[in-house]
């Protein structure tokens, strides 16, 4: 399988391989994700490469700048 946002192939058994997902949250007081209901897989997967450079350019990791440049 090829990552949805690179030419990469991508192991759907790798613990790094995200697979992205639909479905109904609720609101929390704390905010943050608790449970999806109704959860389906789309068929569609990042490979850890691309969920690295997704964090960083999100700002969710510490060395976001030295990405930037």
């Amino acid at each position: 399988m090829k990552c949805f946002n690179c030419p990469r192939d991508v192991d759907p058994n790798d613990s790094r391989t995200l697979f992205e997902v639909t479905g109904w949250e609720r609101k929390r007081e704390q905010g943050g994700q608790n449970h999806v209901r109704f959860r389906k897989q789309t068929g569609r997967l990042m490979c850890p490469v691309c969920e690295t450079s997704f964090r960083y350019t999100a700002g969710q990791g510490h060395q976001a700048t030295l990405l930037e440049a």
